[in-house]
């Protein structure tokens, strides 16, 4: 039997090497499904990044509503063992692993997760009551399925929170809608002066890395590059970490020429490193996609039969 950290290597690189090309997408996924027993925690969080990485890239395709079926099953098992409340004796990394099994469950469309977070959503609106290893997936799942009151009630967490921690919790929820008019919000708010300026790539990246908010979050640096260039100016990390957000999940040829033109007409040198690792980064997200669609597609299909 593999040890623990075995069993993370094997699914690092798996996904590596997929991602690579070296290996078919499908062996990785066949891969991932071999994990449903798994117990610990480090090892599931190696399994749900490459999973999650992988659907965010095939948002689009026809057979989304199959794959997010097919990762569900994965997760189940562990979400049901897991339930949403912690035993006595459960071991210490049980809260960390109940929260990433109930995230993947409620990302994947489960109606019971995502019922059970709004409830609980609703509690800790009413309260200010919530475990807080659950916040992060209460509010997010919430927002993804809110509308402008739940949005606006998680700005008045934001406001009142009593911790930096809650208040990244609030943040990154707030980039979870599928409402483009509340990303477009969740930007502007980013730039209003209430969120620390250490702190504005936390509120610009979920909504760039959000299916419904890329385009926004790309429309809204555009607009607002020079702004952005000058806050930042003695902030070159931060810049790049701004920069990669907004540009990285891009995944078709044209978006990437016009990201390439806009940086060459508006160079922004203090990025160009981080500018360089984004296209780079949607260069690989391209010949995936061209790789891979077709094949996972037609394999999934199979998986049904």
């Amino acid at each position: 039997e593999l040890s623990t950290l075995d069993r993370i290597g094997l699914a690092n690189d798996a996904y590596a090497l997929q991602r690579a090309g070296i290996i078919p997408q499908t062996q990785y996924l066949e891969l991932a499904r071999s994990y449903r027993d798994e117990i610990e925690h480090p090892v599931w969080s190696e399994i749900s990044t490459g999973l999650s990485e992988i659907m965010n890239l095939l948002t689009d395709e026809p057979y989304y509503k199959n794959l997010r079926g097919f990762v569900r099953d994965i997760f189940m098992p562990l979400a049901q063992r897991m339930t949403w409340d912690p035993n006595p004796d459960e071991h210490e990394l049980a809260p960390m692993l109940r929260a990433l099994a109930l995230a993947q469950m409620a990302h994947c469309g489960d109606h019971e997760t995502i019922e059970e977070a709004r409830q609980r959503f609703a509690i800790l609106c009413q309260s200010g009551s919530i475990d807080p290893n659950l916040r992060t997936v209460v509010c997010n799942t919430s927002a993804r399925h809110g509308r402008k009151a739940t949005y606006n009630a998680l700005l008045g967490l934001y406001r009142n929170a009593s911790s930096k921690e809650e208040q990244m919790a609030y943040m990154q929820a707030m980039g979870q809608f599928r409402d483009k008019a509340l990303l477009v919000k969740t930007l502007e708010f980013a730039m209003s002066g209430e969120v620390r300026h250490e702190n504005i790539a936390h509120a610009i990246n979920p909504v760039a890395s959000n299916p419904a908010g890329k385009d926004p979050a790309w429309q809204f640096f555009k607009d607002n590059h020079t702004e952005i260039r000058e806050r930042f100016a003695r902030s070159m990390f931060l810049l790049g970490r701004i920069v990669k957000g907004v540009v990285s999940e891009f995944t078709t040829q044209e978006a990437r020429d016009e990201i390439a033109q806009f940086f060459k007409q508006h160079p922004i040198p203090e990025a160009s490193m981080a500018l360089a690792q984004a296209l780079e980064r949607v260069d690989i997200n391209i010949a995936w996609l061209a790789k891979n669609r077709e094949e996972i597609g037609r394999w999934l299909t199979g998986q049904q039969k």
